[in-house]
């Protein structure tokens, strides 16, 4: 006497093995967009399209393995229960052995609260100290229009072969730093200095500790690497962190008290929209001017252009701005043409299919390699949820 008949039990077994595919094929996917400098074993010929069709396919297969045969509610329910029963198997055990694990690979050495913890956060990650200072600066203005704080974070990392414990000669000198920067700035501040075997991993991991609202970087510029868009540190950063993220380059001899004229180049889309806020920011501290700007490749594109510039002239009230938009066979080039004339550019992250950016979510990396003026570039953290709803 068996529990169920063969053939129900044969389906609840062959819907486990469809859902396994579809998170094969999801990841496959993934993986190819989010981590393009992984090494691959093998190739996928006509990637992403091939596992995107496997995964309707298998869909449908799943579809008429469940509604075809008798027993449905208990094929639905045994596969319901499994699924439950590994993910509670994650949550309770491999999610925590993960994190158990990664504090061999990331030890915190030294940390100062800043005097109110509470309200907007924003995490500064130190890197090049060259930067330092226009990171802090730029921090500062964002905290102080938020009414909120600043917590530096200052990464050492050290190889896999060298105990994380030889870093502790190098924690005064960094902690002097950390004093600089509170000081420099006139919103609550506090500082944290992690020793880890990669940086990104690190950043992330505060950020999961911390929940900013925001992270400010820098980056150093031209990435020569082919597998990275802009650099081994940034990337995953950009992909992964669950908050808004803003990038700065800053042009050499270029500090941000000299600015004067601000552009926003745009077209539209919730990056947009926290690169303007960023913008009004520091058109207001600063009393420069704004030129919201778009450039296309024929003229029938300014329509476009001029409703993209309508939408952000709500976070203009009481900042002089004109609207300017160009015509150019090479986006970029015209992009980069009238950046020369500014002191800064603010940029939010390119609009792309859903697939893509939802994925991918990378800056215009051509245009900051085009120009030698400070670049600052936002990316704001959508919520898949917020995504549905649109």
């Amino acid at each position: 006497m068996t529990f169920a008949p063969i053939e129900t039990v044969a389906s609840a077994a062959n819907v486990m093995f469809l859902i396994l595919f579809i998170l094969v094929n999801s990841v496959l996917i993934i993986l190819r967009f989010r981590r393009p400098d992984l090494k691959r074993a093998f190739k996928m010929p006509f990637a992403p399209y091939l596992p995107m069709i496997a995964i309707v396919v298998q869909l449908v297969i799943g579809y008429y393995l469940v509604t075809a045969i008798e027993d449905t509610a208990f094929i639905a329910g045994i596969t319901i229960a499994w699924v439950l029963a590994g993910s509670l198997f994650y949550f309770s055990y491999s999610e925590k052995e993960i994190k158990r694990r990664s504090k061999y690979r990331i030890k915190k050495v030294y940390e100062e609260k800043p005097f109110a913890e509470e309200g907007y956060k924003i995490i500064v990650p130190i890197k090049n100290i060259a930067n330092a200072g226009n990171l802090a600066d730029l921090a500062n203005r964002i905290a102080r229009e938020e009414k909120g704080h600043i917590i530096f974070l200052k990464v050492l990392t050290f190889p896999e072969q060298t105990p994380l414990s030889a870093s502790m000669e190098l924690v005064e000198e960094k902690r002097s730093l950390m004093r600089e920067l509170i000081d420099s700035v006139d919103v609550p501040a506090g500082g944290i200095i992690k020793v880890a075997r990669d940086a990104s991993d690190s950043i992330l991991d505060t950020i999961e500790e911390e929940e900013p609202d925001m992270l400010v970087m820098g980056w150093r510029g031209r990435t020569f690497r082919r597998d990275f868009v802009l650099g081994s540190t940034l990337d995953p950063i950009l992909l992964r962190a669950p908050c808004d993220v803003v990038v700065a380059r800053f042009g050499p001899g270029k500090p941000l008290k000299n600015v004067k004229n601000i552009l926003l180049p745009t077209a539209g889309g919730p990056h947009a929209a926290l690169a303007a806020e960023l913008t009004r920011d520091l058109a207001v501290a600063k009393n420069a001017n704004v030129t919201m700007f778009n450039v296309g490749r024929s003229a029938r594109d300014e329509s476009r252009a001029m409703e993209a510039f309508r939408n952000l002239e709500d976070y203009f009230k009481g900042v002089e701005y004109t609207k300017k938009f160009t015509v150019s066979d090479n986006i970029e080039k015209g992009l980069s043409d009238e950046a020369q004339k500014q002191d800064v550019v603010f940029i939010g992250a390119t609009t792309r299919p859903f697939l893509k950016n939802f994925l991918m979510g990378v800056f215009p990396e051509k245009i900051i390699k085009n120009t030698d003026t400070t670049v600052i570039m936002t990316r704001k953290w959508v919520k898949l949820m917020d995504v549905i709803k649109k």
